[in-house]
């Protein structure tokens, strides 16, 4: 014998499951110089987006999402718009419209 009593069940595996929600992440986007915040900020626009297919929340919001102020979460987004992840559209009174893009930015040149 192999050391395991008649009977025995050898000990059982760890499983791994994924959740529902989940975010697909591009190569170019998880090997940007973008900062973690921007990066953490654009994977909860997607899932937002997502969810929703016109996802609707405020900067505050997003700021408590990622332990940070709606200032911070501005900037955020200014860098993933200069990186080519984000469109900001300025739109009638106060709203602005964020275009979350999932494939890389397009090299011009």
């Amino acid at each position: 014998m192999t050391g395991q009593s008649a009977g025995s069940r050898p000990p059982a595996r760890p499983s791994l499951r994924r959740r529902t929600h989940f975010a697909p992440i591009h190569d170019e986007l998880l090997y940007s110089d973008l900062s973690d915040r921007a990066f953490r900020l654009w994977v909860l626009l997607d899932r937002q987006v997502s969810a929703e297919d016109d996802g609707a929340v405020s900067l505050a919001e997003l700021g408590q999402h990622l332990d940070c102020s709606a200032l911070s979460v501005d900037k955020a987004m200014r860098e993933l718009a200069r990186g080519g992840w984000l469109d900001i559209h300025r739109v009638a009174g106060a709203r602005t419209r964020y275009v979350v893009h999932a494939e890389p930015p397009e090299v011009t040149g």
